[in-house]
């Protein structure tokens, strides 16, 4: 398993064993670069679980290890028994979740995200993963990164009837996804990010399905790991890397 190390953070010990043989997806970026003071220079982290029956506690481990990219929020989001659950909450990983928290997202497949706001206030509202119901289901986003075509899409999309409850650029992410009209999920989530112009790394899940994107040019690079196993990911050609 791959956890990338900081110096500052480490996760604490849980009750129950790990079963690490489960895939896990990290977008981690370069260590941020040198300031005048001690304050983190890091924005947003997200990582990505899947095929495992400690998802849950591997993603709030795995967020420990990120949390140098973000303190304002956390959020861990898992799907069990045909339903998605969500836990979020303003704040470090420790002061969002305990034990009896983590108990209450039970599932194989989780996502979570540590944030540090590019775009969008500082509040609860704010905090990812985001969840919502569109026509063919629900739907769950965990996104860092930064639109420079957010303001275009946004106001297309409000012109179209969208109502944005937030200023975060994830809301523009799943509105292109819901307004798509490409099916299966997998064409859904292609049409969208075909749109998106930026620096990105996006994990999205549904009832039964977990897709990691990052944008063409990997300024946002994304890290794939199995048990004992780590590597980086390039997409092959131009568009958005799934």
């Amino acid at each position: 398993m791959f956890f990338p190390k900081h110096p500052q953070y480490s996760p604490p010990s849980l009750a129950s064993p790990l079963n690490l043989s489960s895939d896990v997806l990290f977008f981690p970026t370069a260590a941020a670069s040198a300031c005048d003071d001690d304050n983190p220079r890091e924005k947003c982290g997200v990582v990505g679980i899947y095929c495992d029956l400690e998802a849950f506690r591997l993603c709030y481990l795995a967020l420990h290890v990120l949390q140098h990219r973000g303190q304002e929020g956390i959020g861990i989001v898992t799907f069990h028994n045909n339903f998605l659950q969500s836990i979020t909450g303003v704040g470090l990983v420790s002061d969002v979740f305990n034990e009896s928290k983590l108990d209450q997202l039970p599932g194989s497949l989780a996502i979570g995200h540590v944030r540090y706001s590019i775009a969008g206030e500082s509040m609860l509202k704010h905090v990812q993963p985001f969840v919502t119901g569109y026509r063919f289901g629900s739907i769950d986003v965990a996104y860092n990164g930064n639109l420079v075509n957010y303001d275009t899409l946004r106001s297309n999309l409000e012109y179209l009837g969208s109502i944005f409850n937030t200023t975060s650029d994830t809301e523009v992410v799943l509105y292109l996804i819901a307004t798509s009209k490409h099916r299966p999920f997998i064409l859904l989530i292609v049409d969208a990010c075909e749109k998106l112009k930026g620096a990105l790394s996006i994990v999205f899940v549904t009832e039964d399905k977990l897709m990691a994107v990052r944008d063409p040019f990997g300024f946002r690079p994304s890290s794939w790991g199995g048990e004992a196993t780590a590597s980086w990911s390039s997409p092959p050609k131009p568009g958005p890397s799934i």
